[in-house]
């Protein structure tokens, strides 16, 4: 008889949360095929978590968008013209890295920041120097999505205040898994999901806008997507995204804001780190301490390519990522790009110290399997 395929145990909350809580698929369930809208109470419901979650305040303008990455992109093409310069980092996203690589051809310039000496954060004073009179915006991560290294955000935020820059942050790892920081840093905008750590489905998203930097778009009418600025400035926070997927990111940010697991995401990240540091061969990158990160780990196994490794735990029933995570900068200045990336592993709220241990057991017998 044919072998049962192994129970699976997903350590992949980074891409997604799964399994979604039971109220968001009901949610979703309800609405399909119903395109009506959904009342704006619901609507504002939602807009008021996330911005509290952000730590933004309720003049924040709230976008809803088919996912962080659509929010990355639409965000930078109805914010930049021809003409600009932008500073972004090699921690950024790969929807950040192909935006601004169509954008040139529109004539956009980028200024490409590295990482610091420690090879696990930007590099704050190169950001520093990379900011100039001619500079229209800048963009960074708030949590690198390969290694969990949280980033110097506040020190960059100074930087560009002090020079009237508006800074843009990637939120997606970093919300609901660290304390907002949209007014505290003085952010301009924020882009990010909902169906990572806020548990709602995929192809949910949302940007929030300063009043400020709404103010200075809405005096721009030379920027390369018309439409995109457009649609930040004055159309609903809901238009355009599918009812049944917005009644699922309510329900996913409810179950979130109920569950008090979801609160302490990032407990188990000290154990982690000690079961990784066990297995022979194993190479983590990012914080070595849990100071400074979150339950995010990238690492390789020496011998192994990281697809190949990736591939085996999974055939194993540990669903893991393997590759380079959309992140192709940051895997070019790791030098790891031509071993395939690294594997990455990330916790969510249900993750237990067993299913770490069983992990890690994995890999041990993987190390010695290596071919």
């Amino acid at each position: 008889m044919p072998q049962a395929p192994p129970a699976i145990v997903y350590l992949d909350h980074a891409s997604t949360s799964w399994p979604k809580p039971p109220g968001v698929l009901a949610a979703i369930r309800a609405r399909l095929g119903d395109r009506s809208p959904l009342p704006p109470a619901d609507v504002d419901e939602l807009c008021r978590h996330l911005r509290t979650l952000s730590g933004a305040d309720e003049e924040t303008r709230c976008r809803l968008t088919c996912g962080g990455r659509a929010a990355l992109r639409d965000l930078l093409r109805a914010t930049l013209a021809p003409g600009d310069h932008v500073v972004t980092t090699v921690l950024d996203h790969d929807a950040v890295r192909d935006t601004l690589g169509e954008l040139e051809s529109s004539g956009v310039r980028t200024t490409l920041v590295g990482l610091g000496s420690d090879r696990q954060q930007v590099d704050v004073d190169a950001f520093r120097a990379a900011l100039r009179p001619g500079t229209a915006l800048a963009i960074m991560p708030q949590v690198s999505n390969v290694t969990g290294a949280v980033q110097p955000v506040e020190a960059i935020a100074r930087h560009c205040r002090a020079r009237d820059i508006p800074l843009v942050l990637d939120a997606a790892q970093g919300i609901g898994r660290l304390p907002g920081v949209f007014t505290s840093a003085g952010l301009a905008a924020l882009a990010a999901s909902t169906h990572k750590a806020l548990l709602g489905p995929r192809r949910t998203g949302f940007t929030l806008l300063s009043e400020s930097f709404r103010a200075r778009l809405a005096g721009r009418a030379d920027v390369v997507d018309t439409a995109a600025r457009a649609a930040l400035l004055d159309l609903p926070p809901d238009e355009g995204l599918a009812p049944a997927l917005l009644a699922g990111a309510i329900a996913g940010v409810r179950h979130f804001l109920a569950l008090e697991a979801s609160r302490d995401i990032n407990a188990r990240v000290a154990e982690t780190l000690a079961a990784l540091r066990s297995v022979p061969g194993l190479t983590l990158h990012g914080p070595s301490a849990p100071r400074g990160r979150i339950g995010i780990f990238g690492f390789s196994l020496a011998g192994y390519d990281a697809l190949e490794l990736a591939g085996r735990l999974r055939a194993r029933g540990w669903w893991v990522a393997g590759g380079t995570q959309r992140s192709s900068w940051l895997h070019e200045a790791l030098a790891t790009a031509d071993g395939g990336g690294l594997v990455r592993i990330s916790l969510g709220p249900g993750t237990s110290p067993a299913e770490i241990d069983g992990l890690t057991a994995a890999l041990i017998t993987a190390a010695g399997e290596r071919p």
